[in-house]
This record gives structure tokens, C-alpha cells and sequence, in this order.
């Protein structure tokens, strides 16, 4: 061990020891930053915090660490503004775990498998936004996007992605957490990018930027517009991709985990492909779901159907086991869907969409089986299941 170690490992046994001194007094908790798992990570960073101004938390001084490897350092800088982060917490909880009454000293933050029963729903309807860029990082920011692409300061711009497991094979590819033959070749998540491009095409006719993200992507893409950018191909840089995401006008996805930083930012969301309808954004947004069919009857599986059986898959890991129990199969969303829901948000969000009376109608049929349901990440449903999606399958509500 080397000596710097070594008076880290001293420091944070000091550190522990006065942990449970002053145990009547203070709460001093460790916990560690899944630094790797961007939407995990900003989903539950934001939500603590928010818990925070709250008042849900215990009166506590909890003290955290990274750890490796990292998807975005901005955004790591970004946690060490609101939180207490220091290498020191790392031995802490090491030696924290080895002693007599040691969970009262954890605090969890950027599990998702050990922190479902915090509200996003609260966090995100009750309180503002917790974390952004500074001046300085924002006028850089500006500056190299003037520089690649000339874009205005006063743009208005969309971001766009799609999941794949190529990120997730690039990011484990050292096996530190997970070893990359765990990673799945294919997953039911994942979606096209080439099913988006319409929808950017529109709207950049329409006056809008249109990045398409990603930090490692499999293919590049078609580039039929001046303003439609394949920055993840070519001058994607972590600022960049924080500034962009946190000031867009739109993030047209499906669920990959960068979508999550539209709730640690407040920004719009239109998500397709959703795979489970109880485990979904319900604070905000517009969505649709990938379409279940029901191969007996060559017919979607309705929304009823779907709630009655969990929302569909809780993880990709289920889906076989899903389809198979219940004669199932699965198709993404199409280029003309996804085309028309992103026109709905836009509008939406710039207050010129109309709903008309069969639209509100079916929209309250929405709510209604929404009704007394127990959602993931927090309830009541908020979210808007797309009206152009209801409209092109009005017997999804059957």
C-alpha cells in the first residue's frame, strides 16, 4: 500500500470510528456514486437531493465517493456542487461494513435495485432543478458548437438516441463490474436510430437542431439536412453532451439512460418504444409503447391487458419468459409513429396542440386505468400517452 493510501485508509478509519462517537448527536453516513450508469446515476442524484429540500431525508452528513469506470465527468462535477464527495468515503465504508451496526451508516444513491422506494414523481413536481452548468462552462460550450457547426447561441435544438448495447460493451469492456460476454447481444430496449431520422428531418425542417446523441453508437447516420447533426460521429465531447441535453428544446428517445438527465434538468421528453408501462416517467412527457402482439389473434395487446400483467417485462431478462407465457411478440414503434409523436410534443410544448373531443375522451380513458396503479418511479400518471399513437390504434383501449 502506498504511504498516501495508507494515511487514507488511517484518516477514514478516524473518520469511522468518530461516525459512531457521535452516533447520538450526528448521523454521518458513506455511499458510493455508480459513476457508470449515467441515467441511474442523474435520475437518483437529482431525486436525493430533491428528497433533501423535502424534508424525507434523516438529518444526516452523508459523504460520498466515485467510482470507475466513469460515463461523464461534467456531469461528476456537477454531483460534487451538491453533494460531499471525497475519496475518503471509499475506505470508509470498507471499514463502516466490517463493524456492528453498519447499514445505519449507508446511504444509497445511484442503485436503482436498492432504491425503488424514492418518489420521482414528488421530487420532480414539488421542487426546481438542483444542478447545472456554470457561466464559464456554458460559454465554452456555445463557443465549440459555434465552432463545429456554427450553431447560434439562441438556437432552438432537439436531441435525439436510441439504445444499444454497444455502450454498455465499451464501458465494461475492462470487466470491472460487469464481464463483457454478461452484456446481452440483443435487448428488447433497444430500438433503430434510422427509425428517428424522419422525425428529425421534419424538424429541422421546422427551424430546429437536431443532435443525435450518443457516447458510443453502432452506425452512423444519413445526414438529409443542414441541420441535423451526427454529433455522436463526430465532435462529442462530455460538456457538449451536458450542455446539449440540459438545454434542448426536446429529447427524442426511447428508454436508454441518457434520457434519464431530462429529469435532472426539467426538459421535455418524447420517448418511444416503452417496454413496461408501470415503469415509466409519470411526471412528464409524451409517450408510446413498443406494440405487444398478441399472436393467437394477430392483434396489440391493449393497454388493460398490459396493466393487468405488470406493464409487460420489469427487465429484458423476463422478456422470453413474458412473450412465452403469454403468446407474445414485440415490434418497435415505426418511423411514421415516432414522425408524428414528435410533432405532437413539439406543438405541445409550444401550446398549439389541440386535443379533440375523441382525443380527450380517449385520454381519460388513459387516466381510468391508470387509476389506484402502483408506478415504479412514482405516481399519479402525469405523463401523456401520445394521441397520434391512440389515434393510429384506437383499439389499444379496448
Amino acid at each position: 500500500m502506498q504511504l498516501g493510501k495508507a494515511m487514507q485508509f488511517v484518516a477514514a478509519a478516524v473518520m469511522v470510528l468518530l461516525s459512531r462517537l457521535l452516533r447520538p448527536f450526528l448521523l454521518i453516513r458513506f455511499g458510493n456514486l455508480r459513476n457508470h450508469t449515467i441515467g441511474t446515476l442523474s435520475l437518483q442524484a437529482e431525486g436525493y437531493v430533491a428528497d433533501r429540500d423535502l424534508g424525507l431525508l434523516p438529518k444526516s452528513l452523508d459523504l460520498f465517493f466515485h467510482t470507475d469506470p466513469r460515463a461523464n465527468r461534467v456531469l461528476d462535477r456537477l454531483l460534487e456542487r451538491q453533494l460531499h464527495v471525497t475519496p475518503l468515503a471509499r475506505y470508509a465504508q470498507a471499514i463502516n461494513g466490517r463493524l456492528p451496526g453498519s447499514r445505519d451508516h449507508i446511504v444509497e444513491l445511484g442503485n436503482a435495485e436498492r432504491d425503488r422506494a424514492r418518489d420521482h414523481y414528488r421530487a420532480f413536481t414539488e421542487t426546481q432543478q438542483h444542478f447545472a452548468l456554470n457561466t464559464a462552462e456554458i460559454s465554452e460550450a456555445r463557443r465549440q458548437l459555434r465552432a463545429a457547426c456554427g450553431i447560434p447561441d439562441d438556437a432552438r435544438f432537439i436531441c435525439f438516441f436510441s439504445r444499444t448495447s454497444s455502450y454498455l460493451k465499451h464501458l465494461h469492456a475492462g470487466g470491472e463490474i460487469r464481464r463483457p460476454e454478461e452484456i446481452p447481444t440483443s435487448n428488447i430496449r433497444d430500438s433503430s436510430i434510422l427509425d428517428y431520422l424522419p422525425a428529425a428531418e421534419e424538424l429541422a425542417k421546422r427551424g430546429y437542431w437536431c443532435f443525435r446523441m450518443g457516447a458510443v453508437v453502432d452506425e452512423t447516420i444519413p445526414l438529409r439536412h443542414e441541420r441535423i447533426i451526427d454529433y455522436a460521429n463526430s465532435f462529442r465531447s462530455e460538456l457538449l453532451d451536458i450542455y446539449l441535453i440540459s438545454h434542448c428544446d426536446l429529447i427524442l428517445s426511447d428508454t436508454t439512460g441518457l434520457r434519464d438527465l431530462a429529469f435532472m434538468f426539467r426538459r421535455p421528453t418524447a420517448t418511444a418504444n416503452c417496454f413496461n408501462l408501470l415503469l415509466l416517467h409519470s411526471w412528464a412527457g409524451l409517450f408510446m409503447p413498443k406494440k405487444y402482439i398478441l399472436e393467437r389473434e394477430n392483434r396489440l395487446f391493449t393497454l388493460k391487458e398490459l396493466i393487468a400483467n405488470d406493464g409487460g417485462p420489469t427487465s429484458p431478462a423476463q422478456w422470453p419468459s413474458y412473450a412465452a407465457r403469454l403468446g407474445l411478440r414485440i415490434e418497435d414503434n415505426s418511423p411514421e409513429e415516432i414522425l408524428e409523436m414528435a410533432i405532437e410534443a413539439i406543438e405541445r410544448h409550444s401550446g398549439n396542440w389541440i386535443d379533440t373531443a375523441e382525443d380527450q375522451a380517449r385520454q381519460a380513458r388513459v387516466q381510468k386505468l391508470y387509476a389506484g396503479q402502483s408506478l415504479e418511479l412514482g405516481g399519479p400518471m402525469n405523463a401523456v400517452l401520445s394521441s397520434s399513437f391512440l389515434r393510429r390504434h384506437p383499439h389499444y383501449l379496448a
